[in-house]
């Protein structure tokens, strides 16, 4: 059986998270993608690699237009080492890059 992912949050917002080789971890943020906003990536090399990434609406109001939710990454922590996650909560359709809304933690990935 595999264990189930760490899952870290707004509330961890700026924190260092120190993880296991070989730990899978998620990011959940509050989105509404029907606004034209989604959370982008801007990490560069680092010791976890991307698994997946999806979207869903708040449980108490799944059939509501317009209702918001969670956007969840999934990563794995694939090598020993340090770094920024970061995100941005953007329109990516928008020319000018301008966002009240980031998100970061340090990750550290040890043996």
């Amino acid at each position: 059986m595999q264990n189930k992912p760490r899952v870290i949050t707004e509330a961890d917002q700026g924190k260092e998270i120190k993880l296991r080789l070989g730990e899978t971890f998620t990011i959940q943020l509050a989105a509404n993608p029907t606004t034209g906003y989604s959370w982008y990536l801007l990490t560069g090399p680092a010791p976890w690699t991307p698994v997946s990434r999806k979207y869903v609406t708040d449980p108490h109001k799944p059939n509501l237009t317009g209702v918001g939710g969670k956007e969840t990454f999934t990563f794995k922590a694939e090598s020993v080492g340090g770094g920024f996650l970061r995100l941005l909560y953007l329109r990516g359709f928008e020319e000018k890059i301008n966002t009240d809304k980031a998100f970061q933690v340090r990750i550290v990935v040890q043996k």
